[in-house]
């Protein structure tokens, strides 16, 4: 069966699953919110490591180390994107 989401309004309420598509809409709804907050953890995180390491890096190796840590929580972020786009 597919979810609710993916049917006409029209077929939800013929088959009598509102109730589910409403507890889809509201899964939905809590997902957003969890990519919202990882999205804005990710961002946060990846502009402290580049305030404080890549800023103060005085060697090539801390600055590869720093760059590597930044783009680290660019791949979350990335993710955190991916969910919110799927979810929405």
């Amino acid at each position: 069966m597919t979810l609710p989401s993916a049917l006409a309004p029209g077929e939800i309420q013929r088959l009598g699953i509102t109730r589910i598509a409403g507890q889809e809409a509201e899964l939905r709804r809590g997902q957003i919110n969890d990519a919202l907050e990882g999205l804005h953890l990710a961002l946060g995180e990846k502009s402290l490591l580049f305030r404080t390491k890549v800023r103060n890096a005085r060697s090539q190796r801390t600055t590869q180390r720093a760059w590597k840590d930044v783009n680290k929580q660019d791949a979350d972020a990335q993710r955190q994107k991916r969910v919110y786009d799927h979810a929405r």
